[in-house]
């Protein structure tokens, strides 16, 4: 009765050290109800598989494995981070468990001269010692890799090194049922064993490098990027400045002429030249819309410059002005939105982008569309980045997909009748949601006729 009640505290010990130790190092995702009942879950199936398949196969690593799987779906389900990090770490740490566990019953067994398979198997002081000493060992690896946690890998970089703890756990498992039946030989086997253990030590300090590596260049990209578009920006600025002083050349123009008609007493000729330029939207309508939203204005007010300018035809429909989005947030989604959508249409025969903002119930639906000449996901499934120097670009989406994911929006892309299409849907927060929108801003320009 003793021996199983302190095995199931060892149990129960164990499991809480894992999985404090990927809540950490990952962060959760979910809220907070369901993220505990997630990982109680996990907990219980991780209970189970340490307490039932190594009582069955003690001298077997199957369990080890079925330990990784249920890791590596907990954090797919519960944690933040990518797919091919997470299974590095769940490997990382089963393999480190593994061998503090097979090291330390090597070290004890030398010590005190019982074989490896009697410490096992066998409930005595000797056993408690052994194994209160690595769970010991495992709570301070775990806080120190916590200490040094770095996410910024590459997936082609990521592969190579999950595949050093991977065989490193064969190799271990292959060695201590070799010193289970050889004695002799585990004073060789230890040794080995703590080569193995410093060769994951030194991969995952590797992977701690290369990734630092990796942010760093990221950074560096995002930060020629953002002069990039800080040139655009100037750019656009530049075509807003030329419409206005068209505008105002004109203006002074026309001005001219309706004194003249007034001073020849031509009134019925001023009148009609008059209503004519009162209805004439694309002379006198100012460039920036009008939906309640000083960042969102200036947004879709350069980008339909650069539509008019380019021949490009627009159908804006704003119906909510997204006031909860921080500014920065809110011009980078829109900016990146437009631009995409922008670049692709002009791939296209007859040029169109239309741009609909309109609550539906708790959520702002935010769809932007682009006229395609072939099909872009047949093509690039994934909207990786066509352009030259990869690791420079392909940030659009990317922000696209962070932004919504701040504000716990969904985000779907399609094609529909020879058009692209991003769908947004972003929640509303319950204080924005007694509130209505005060505007409506609806423009169509260039033979566009459907609003």
């Amino acid at each position: 009765m003793m021996q199983q009640l302190f095995e199931l505290s060892v149990n129960v010990l164990e499991n809480a050290i894992i999985l404090d130790f990927m809540n950490r190092y990952f962060g959760f995702k979910q809220p907070k109800p369901r993220r505990y009942l997630i990982c109680g879950i996990a907990f219980a199936l991780l209970f189970l598989q340490i307490s039932v398949l190594n009582v069955y196969l003690p001298l077997d690593n199957l369990g080890t494995y079925i330990a990784v799987v249920i890791l590596f779906l907990y954090a797919r389900a519960n944690l933040a981070g990518i797919a091919t990090v997470q299974v590095f770490i769940s490997i990382l740490l089963m393999t480190i468990i593994t061998l503090i566990a097979y090291g330390t019953n090597l070290l004890i067994s030398s010590l005190s001269g019982l074989e490896p398979r009697i410490l096992i198997l066998q409930f005595s002081s000797v056993r408690i010692a052994a194994v209160l000493l690595t769970k010991m060992i495992l709570f301070y690896v775990t806080r120190i890799l916590l200490h040094f946690n770095e996410q910024n890998l590459r997936t082609n970089d990521l592969i190579p090194l999950t595949v050093i703890p991977l065989f490193s756990l064969l190799c271990v498992t292959l060695m201590m049922k070799a010193a289970f039946h050889d004695p002799d030989m585990q004073q060789i086997f230890l040794y080995a064993t703590l080569c193995i253990f410093i060769t994951n030590l030194l991969t995952y300090n590797l992977f701690i490098r290369v990734s630092k590596d990796h942010k760093n260049l990221m950074e560096l990209a995002l930060l020629r990027q953002k002069q990039e578009y800080t040139k655009k920006e100037l750019e656009e600025a530049g075509i807003l400045y030329r419409e206005m002083s068209a505008v105002r050349h004109d203006s002074k123009n026309h001005i001219m002429i309706l004194s003249g008609l007034l001073k020849n007493g031509e009134i019925d000729s001023a009148q009609q030249m008059l209503g004519q330029l009162l209805n004439t939207h694309d002379i006198y309508e100012p460039n920036m819309p009008d939906t309640g939203n000083d960042v969102l204005n200036a947004a879709l007010g350069i980008k339909l410059s650069i539509c008019r300018e380019q021949n490009i035809t627009v159908l804006l429909n704003v119906q909510n002005a997204l006031s909860w989005v921080e500014p920065v947030d809110l011009s980078s989604l829109i900016g990146n939105l437009m631009d995409n959508a922008i670049e692709a249409s002009t791939k296209s025969a007859n040029p169109s982008v239309e741009a609909v903002i309109v609550p539906q119930e708790q959520y702002v639906s935010i769809v932007i569309s682009n006229s395609i000449a072939q099909s872009v996901l047949g093509q690039n499934p994934h909207l990786r980045t066509t352009k030259r120097h990869t690791n420079e670009h392909g940030f659009g989406v990317r922000n696209i997909r962070k932004i919504v994911g701040k504000y716990n929006g969904l985000i779907d892309f399609y094609e529909y009748q020879q058009r692209f299409v991003c769908d947004i849907l972003l929640p509303v927060p319950d204080e924005m949601l007694q509130k209505k929108s005060a505007h409506a801003y609806v423009v169509c320009e260039k033979q566009c006729t459907t609003v």
